[in-house]
């Protein structure tokens, strides 16, 4: 957050966003390997996949799941 706040820039606002998201997601894959669960084959699954572990609730899956959305706008420049 503090690398953010001295961020003025948009594009660089929105890059590093993407990059926060991403770090999340990857980590949540890690994390299902870990556990030993099947593999998602969206990125929008991560966090349903996490909360069938028991490693999210299910507010956080759903958070996950927005933020894999937002990830798709930013890479893909969905309109």
């Amino acid at each position: 957050m503090e690398e953010l706040r001295g961020e003025t820039n948009y594009r660089g606002i929105e890059r590093r966003v993407q990059l926060v998201i991403q770090a999340l997601l990857d980590f949540g894959l890690m994390a299902i390997a870990a556990f030993g669960g099947r593999m998602a084959k969206r990125y929008s699954k991560v966090g349903e996949l996490l909360l069938k572990l028991k490693a999210l609730g299910e507010s956080d899956a759903k958070l996950l799941k927005s933020m894999a959305g937002m990830r798709n706008i930013l890479v893909h420049a969905y309109a």
